[in-house]
């Protein structure tokens, strides 16, 4: 049995969809070393989760997350700790993913074992690398040049971003994207309430934000386009980003088509939106298909894909996505599960989706969602580990 140790500073949901996919097929330890994580939800999947902090920060608790910043800066205790994790675990592989890049260049520079090195949205191609300071600059290109494997969710011209700016990256590379978890299917024939109240309902799930000048995750201009053409817009945003967005409050008080829902368990989330008619990506159907502002390159967007498509197709509803997004795009029109829009399409959304043969999408969702499983997946996984740790071993 290999024991393969995941890293990150603060453990997620790709993390957790990793984890799974290893730990159903029975033939892997798994360790985790964080400083922070949903504890609830990753100790499902981990056989031990070690801390970096002097405190167990194991839901992001303001005590937790004080005590450790405080020590870290001063006494560089995490980097300390890591160093002595690193050298009192016996491990195959470590997984580790960045965001920041500390742990696994900490990783990386202290290990005798292969470490592979992982992220949902790398740094330099996210943000464009001349807006980077110097030091995750200098940080991730340390990892993506003395990583053993690189596990990217975009296209191979992900990485060759990095080379064309002069990175020397060789070593073996895997797309792995976040998939769907078979467990959290819900029944895409179950009852919606479209059927109750003859509207169209559209739910946006995740990250949002109340500041106006993140364009891409301010849904109030969407929320009211959809109104205007009496289109519900359900919302479930990240837990913090519900107690801060007030001005998302105000309209749902006064706005009966602006739905801003408490936020709601990872688990019991595709059943939750599973009512819905359509699932929404994001804020950005209200920009142009060219737009590329803050935390927006336009290398991102051809590389860039989070965990939304997954979700809903987990709760068997279609969705709709910006045209700004090729791999998204590519998802949706493929396995027509969805289709896309720019800006100039917004306000015919409501006649768009007439368009659509409606049970046929949602037929295709409940084929794309089964193929597209982590059990169907995983194997991929495994065989990229396998090769990272024979190079290892013959190099």
């Amino acid at each position: 049995m290999k024991t393969i140790c995941f890293a990150k500073y603060d453990a997620g949901i790709r993390i957790y969809k990793q984890a799974k996919a290893l730990k159903e097929t029975k033939k892997y330890k798994l360790l985790l070393i964080c400083e922070k994580c949903d504890y609830n939800l990753l100790k499902e999947v981990f056989d031990d989760i070690i801390f970096l902090g002097v405190l167990k920060n194991k839901n992001n608790n303001f005590l937790s997350r004080s005590c450790n910043y405080t020590t870290n800066k001063l006494f560089k205790y995490g980097e300390k700790k890591l160093k002595r994790v690193i050298n009192g675990i016996d491990v195959d592989l470590f997984h580790t993913h960045a965001d920041s890049n500390d742990i696994p260049r900490g990783i990386i520079e202290n290990s005798d074992r292969p470490v592979i090195f992982d992220e949902q949205d790398f740094s330099g191609i996210s943000y464009g690398l001349e807006n980077l300071d110097e030091k995750t600059k200098e940080d991730e290109r340390y990892c993506f040049e003395h990583a053993d494997g690189i596990i990217r969710k975009g296209p191979p011209f992900e990485i060759d971003y990095y080379r064309q700016h002069g990175y020397n990256i060789n070593c073996p590379e895997l797309q792995w994207l976040d998939y769907c978890d078979a467990d959290l299917f819900a029944d895409v024939n179950r009852a919606k309430l479209s059927d109750e109240d003859g509207d169209t309902h559209f739910v946006l799930v995740g990250s949002i934000s109340p500041d106006k000048n993140y364009q891409i995750k301010y849904c109030i201009p969407l929320g009211k386009e959809l109104a205007r053409q009496k289109i519900h817009l359900h919302i479930y945003p990240a837990p913090l980003e519900y107690k801060i967005s007030k001005e998302y409050h105000e309209l749902a008080r006064k706005e009966k088509y602006f739905h801003f829902h408490r936020p709601v368990p990872y688990k019991e989330l595709s059943n939750e939106i599973a009512k819905y008619d359509w699932g929404i990506v994001d804020a950005s159907v209200t920009l142009p298909t060219d737009f590329e502002g803050e935390r927006m390159s336009n290398d991102r967007k051809k590389s860039g894909i989070g965990n939304r498509p997954f979700t809903f197709m987990e709760a068997g509803i279609p969705f709709i996505v910006s045209k700004m997004y090729v791999l998204y795009r590519d998802i949706a029109e493929r396995n027509k599960i969805g289709f896309s829009i720019d800006n100039t399409e917004l306000s015919r959304l409501g006649e768009l989706i007439k368009e659509y043969d409606y049970f046929e999408l949602k037929e295709n969702v409940r084929k794309a969602r089964d193929t597209l499983s982590l059990s169907k997946q995983v194997e991929h996984l495994e065989m990229f580990y396998q090769k990272v740790i024979d190079n290892y071993r013959y190099n």
